[in-house]
């Protein structure tokens, strides 16, 4: 699991620079953990409701549903293979010779990373 959660691709494409800033495309390929959130959320609202009418405790559902939830996100996300491709624009600065990603940047790589696994978390009712 853990090399899967660590494979993606990235390719660099066009890189503007003017002065002591720069502009680098790059595109991002990996799993799709935003679509593996979305799906895992599903079943875990369909088996905690089974488990109930089994009368487990609230804590074992959790218990349950936690491990479920996490296993249900990997393999969504992974059957497909490396499904969910970006490509991003990743603004530099140049400060004391050394080249620093912009802020917004990181945020940019982070989603791009992750296959928009924050967004779908965060869409979650």
């Amino acid at each position: 699991m853990q090399i899967k959660c660590r494979s993606l691709s990235s390719k660099i494409g066009d890189v503007k620079k003017d002065g002591d800033r720069a502009t680098v495309k790059v595109t991002i390929k990996t799993y799709d953990f935003g679509n593996g959130v979305k799906k895992a959320a599903e079943n875990a609202k369909s088996k905690a409701e089974s488990l109930a009418k089994e009368g487990k405790s609230a804590q074992e559902i959790q218990k349950q549903i936690l491990v479920d939830v996490f296993k249900d996100m990997i393999s969504n996300a992974t059957d497909g293979g490396k499904s969910f491709s970006r490509e991003i624009e990743i603004k530099m600065t140049k400060t004391n010779k050394e080249w620093k990603i912009d802020t917004m940047s990181v945020v940019d790589i982070n989603n791009a990373v992750l296959a928009d696994m924050q967004k779908a978390a965060a869409n979650l009712k």
